[in-house]
C-alpha cells in the first residue's frame, strides 16, 4: 500500500494510523514520484520505523541529520523523530517502510521486555536513527528482516502476526 499525502498535525505529527489497536503495524512502499509533493515531507511519529531502498537512492533527513541510501541499504527511525525522504538518483526511486508501534516489542507493561530491552532504547537520543548498509552482514539480517514483514503483512495468511512480532523482536536484538 501506499499513501501518497502524510496527513500532519500542527506539531508535525503525523496522523495516519499504522495498523489497528489489535495489532498496530503497519508496512508501506512508497514509490516518491506517486507522492503528491514528489517527495515525504517532514512529519514524525510515535511508531518505530524501519525502510529499505528497492530502486534507485533515497536522501533521508532525520532532525539535523542525513543519510543517502542506495537500492538494498535502510536506515531505523525511533518514535518521535522529525523525518522526509527525498528521491536522489531518479524520481521513482522506491522504499519499503515498516511502521511499529513499540508496544509489540514490549508487551505487557512493566515487563522485562518494556523495561529492560524497549523502554530504555527509545529514550536514548544517541538511537534516533541509525543508517544500515546491505554490506554489513549483521545490518543486512535487520534488512532482510524488514523485507520478511513486509511479504507476510502483503500476504496476510493465518497466523502471520505471530511470524511478524517474532521478525520483529529479532530486528530489534540485532539493533
Amino acid at each position: 500500500m501506499q499513501i501518497t499525502d502524510i496527513g500532519i498535525d500542527k506539531s508535525g505529527k503525523e496522523t495516519t494510523r499504522h495498523g489497528s489497536f489489535a495489532f498496530p503495524l503497519a508496512v508501506y512502499s512508497s514509490v516518491l514520484s506517486r507522492n503528491v509533493l514528489g517527495f515525504t515531507n517532514w512529519h514524525w511519529h510515535e511508531e518505530l520505523q524501519f525502510c529499505r531502498v528497492t530502486t534507485g537512492s533515497v536522501r533521508f533527513f532525520v532532525n539535523e541529520n542525513q543519510y543517502l541510501l542506495n537500492t538494498g541499504d535502510g536506515i531505523f527511525i525511533n518514535g518521535g523523530y522529525l523525518h522526509m525522504a527525498k528521491p536522489e538518483s531518479r524520481p521513482d526511486s522506491a522504499y519499503v517502510c515498516l511502521d511499529a508501534n513499540p508496544r509489540l516489542l514490549g508487551g505487557i507493561p512493566g515487563s522485562v521486555f518494556e523495561e529492560k530491552y524497549v523502554a530504555p532504547f527509545l529514550k536514548d537520543q544517541s538511537l534516533a536513527n541509525m543508517p544500515l548498509a546491505a554490506d554489513v552482514p549483521w545490518q543486512q539480517e535487520v534488512l532482510n528482516g524488514v523485507m520478511e514483514i513486509y511479504a507476510l503483512c502483503e500476504e496476510q495468511r493465518f497466523g502471520y502476526e505471530f511470524s511478524v512480532c517474532s521478525i520483529l523482536s529479532s530486528v530489534w536484538l540485532r539493533l
